[in-house]
């Protein structure tokens, strides 16, 4: 009796599991669908039961109709560590995000219109907190105390040439930036900084006001191994069900290694 007892509470344990992932998952689905205004896609998300952390896997951006090509960003993996007291406040309060950025297509269509325009913190001229509250009902409040920020490719289409003419701005951003205090912002500082010194940088006009105030506290961060990063990680997969392995696998290659709070340099 009580080996069928303890086989129950370990089943409902974790359907409440998996089941609590996936509604977090759809929540921040929609949620970053409504920040951007572009359909987003995440293909699995696991989130800590003891240990204040998310892991984040194959989150894709795509683009609106009109253009071309499907995908605008491919976004293998992020990492969050937030704070549990904040959020039952109702503020998304995140110590650490780790975002990594693997492709970013800024496609020019046939009619001469770019992608990333289209995108809602882009097109709009309000700055981040204006919009911020202008949406409170939409979104949540949320504050990054440090961004760990991961870029590898930009490339840009440009579909009113014939042939196409595609261009592959190889970026190799490893830097860390803090007090970040709204998700448009966020949104404004990783768009800024990926198209910077490439050949679309002036056909997409990104609200500078408050991304400026935060360029301000960037860190250039080592390629070296990061201890901690994998640790908290791998415990955060563990408690959620998963492997060491699974984590080395996909985690592992997707964020741990390029965000080293080790050999970091301020500019």
């Amino acid at each position: 009796m009580k080996k069928k007892i303890l086989i129950g509470i370990l089943v409902l344990a974790l359907v409440f599991t998996l089941g609590k992932n996936k509604i977090i998952e759809i929540f921040v689905e929609r949620s970053c669908t409504s920040i951007l205004g572009a359909k987003l896609d995440i293909r699995s998300m696991r989130i800590g039961i003891l240990r204040t952390a998310i892991d984040i896997r194959g989150m894709k951006l795509y683009n609106p109709e009109g253009y071309p090509d499907e995908l605008m960003a491919d976004i293998p993996g992020i990492y969050v560590d937030y704070s549990l007291p904040r959020l039952l406040k109702g503020t998304v309060h995140l110590k650490e995000l780790k975002f990594y950025l693997k492709e970013f297509n800024i496609i020019k269509n046939s009619n001469g219109e770019v992608n990333v325009n289209s995108l809602k913190p882009v097109r709009t001229k309000t700055n981040g907190k204006k919009m911020e509250q202008q949406e409170k009902d939409k979104t949540p409040d949320i504050e990054i105390d440090i961004l760990y920020l991961k870029a590898d490719d930009v490339f840009y289409k440009d579909y009113t040439k014939d042939p196409v003419e595609v261009q592959d701005f190889k970026v190799g951003i490893n830097e860390r930036y803090e007090n970040i205090s709204d998700p448009y912002t966020l949104v404004r500082l990783i768009i800024a900084r990926v198209i910077r010194n490439t050949a679309a940088s002036g056909l997409i006009n990104v609200p500078m006001a408050e991304v400026q105030k935060v360029m301000g506290s960037v860190y250039q961060v080592g390629a070296s191994a990061v201890e901690g990063t994998t640790g908290t990680a791998g415990k955060l997969v563990k408690e959620a069900g998963g492997t060491v392995k699974a984590l080395r696998e996909g985690l592992g290659e997707a964020i741990a290694g390029p965000f080293s709070r080790e050999g970091s340099g301020k500019q």
